[in-house]
């Protein structure tokens, strides 16, 4: 007898021997066990889009880019310190162009990434763990907040997650197939990130497999679309000074120089469960990580290949201080990890393999330690992500300011905009026609250097003075709204204050002095 078609597929998992719960059918447990966990992941994703929160101040720069610029002209270095793979930006520039310019439209396209990567990650688990462990990683993925978070940002983050796993399932899948090809290929014009995932998934599948003419092909057309992209895109992109600065620690200090410089180290990888992966317990989910690392070395190198090559080319890129590995942020949101949000599914399988042997059938006591040890790693995730559903975060609420403002703006009123509130407001003007005169008068980010005697000197009597402030945790802006506001107190009285979520708006009106 033949064998069936099947075997004849190579499989990056085991060329010789593929871990079953790959090759197998789902039993129908399983089928309803994965059914249910995609069906909350996409409601807790759509539920986060659906809540349409008002754009923040880094979405409203890139999409402030997109509105001013036509698609051939975001080839250029974008704007206002921002940068973004120029595939993404073209996908946006259609959802603006097709859509209405609202922020539903704006964030269609994170929100499909976000919703087509709960399938790919539960296959990539599948074909690397036990049935019970690739289960248990999608329910890690299914409520980790940091990927719900930016199912509903108009940043690329969604899209790095999506594609890293579309390349790395087509490679588990078949390493020398036109889908793999397919998937590097367009990766890199989509997400920066797919560079790591290449080159790691190209060395995985090239492992002893060096002169295989079929993966020498796929590594081949990555390398020629990538050679296209930088020909066309990439040469005429300067790295922004300003990103560099604010991402510096971010890229690792090799050698290093101080004490300090050796923490680096231990803080980057602890940091990189608690944020981007979003562990309650950074330190006993990177021991059981570490654990899976052990388990999947002995079982199947090749496995442990293909999720720690890409982590090992992007700390490569920290080293050279070309990209930068940020981890542990010190708010809530939005997460400072954001840029290695695609590490979090090399994460999640790790550790769901570190559990994997406490769920083996070898005793009762050894199972309920496997059982004690996922509720402590699902149990924070999960209820954090369900708190936020019922709850969702809203970074700056500038949208009904800004309409409030523009319904009872008079001619004559004087309006001051906080510095970092600028980008939102020229959205909200633009999109939604508020009539709204652009003469304000710009609140610099630092208000120590506000002439305070100068606008004392500027403003008439009788005048009535709007201010706009919008706030985050890494700014001064309490202070600083809180020093403007006092000057203007002793001008005249405060009218009105209106305040929402990091956002807030005051009428004050100038009194003739005594």
């Amino acid at each position: 007898m033949g064998r069936p078609p099947h075997s004849r597929v190579r499989t990056l998992a085991g060329e010789k021997k593929v871990i079953a719960s790959a090759q197998n059918p789902l039993s129908r447990p399983a089928k309803a066990l994965i059914g249910v966990l995609l069906a909350i992941g996409a409601a807790l994703r759509i539920g986060r889009y659906a809540d349409n929160a008002s754009l923040w101040v880094d979405e409203a720069k890139l999409v402030l880019n997109l509105i001013e610029r036509s698609a051939a002209a975001l080839r250029a270095p974008l704007a206002y310190d921002q940068g973004a793979p120029y595939g993404f930006l073209l996908l946006e520039k259609l959802a603006l162009t097709a859509g209405d310019s609202s922020e539903l439209s704006l964030r269609i396209v994170p929100l499909f990434a976000s919703l087509l990567a709960l399938p790919l990650f539960f296959g990539v688990a599948r074909r690397l763990l036990p049935m019970s462990a690739a289960l248990f990683a999608s329910a890690l993925f299914v409520f980790c907040e940091p990927l719900i978070f930016y199912a509903a940002q108009v940043k690329p983050y969604a899209l790095d997650v999506c594609v890293g796993l579309w390349i790395s399932w087509a490679a588990l899948r078949r390493p020398d197939g036109i889908g793999l090809l397919c998937a590097g290929a367009v990766g890199v014009w989509i997400s920066h990130t797919a560079v790591f995932v290449c080159a790691g998934v190209g060395l995985a599948i090239l492992w002893r497999k060096a002169r295989d003419a079929r993966r020498l092909a796929v590594v081949g057309g990555w390398l020629l679309s990538f050679a296209v992209l930088y020909a066309s895109v990439l040469r005429g992109t300067t790295g922004s000074a300003g990103l560099h600065r604010f991402w510096a620690a971010g890229f690792m200090p090799l050698p290093p120089g101080s004490f300090e410089d050796l923490l680096w180290f231990p803080r980057s990888a602890l940091g990189a469960f608690a944020d981007p992966a979003g562990f309650a317990y950074p330190l006993f989910s990177l021991s059981i990580f570490t654990i899976g690392c052990v388990w999947m070395f002995r079982s199947s190198r090749r496995t442990l290949a293909i999720l720690a090559f890409p982590l090992l080319a992007v700390l490569g890129a920290s080293a050279a201080k070309l990209y930068p590995f940020p981890t542990l942020s010190p708010i809530e949101h939005p997460f400072h990890g954001r840029l290695v949000l695609f590490v979090v599914p090399i994460l999640f399988v790790g550790v769901a393999a570190g559990v994997a042997p406490l769920w083996q059938p070898h005793g009762i006591l050894r199972r309920f330690l496997g059982v004690a040890i996922g509720f402590l790693l699902l149990a924070p995730q999960a209820s954090e992500a369900l708190l936020r559903s019922v709850d969702p975060p809203r970074l700056q609420e500038l949208r009904p300011l800004a309409e409030s403002l523009a319904a009872d703006f008079r001619a004559g009123d004087v309006i001051y905009v906080y510095h970092e509130a600028i980008p939102a407001l020229l959205y909200y003007t633009r999109t939604r026609a508020l009539e709204i005169p652009k003469d304000w008068t710009e609140i610099p980010k630092d208000g120590s250097h506000m002439d305070y005697a100068a606008l004392e000197r500027t403003i008439r009597d009788n005048t009535r003075v709007w201010v706009v402030f919008v706030h985050h945790a890494l700014w001064k802006s309490r202070k600083e709204e809180e020093m403007f506001l006092d000057r203007l107190t002793r001008k005249g009285i405060q009218i009105s204050k209106r305040e929402e979520s990091g956002a807030s708006l005051n009428l004050f009106l100038v009194r003739p002095p005594l």
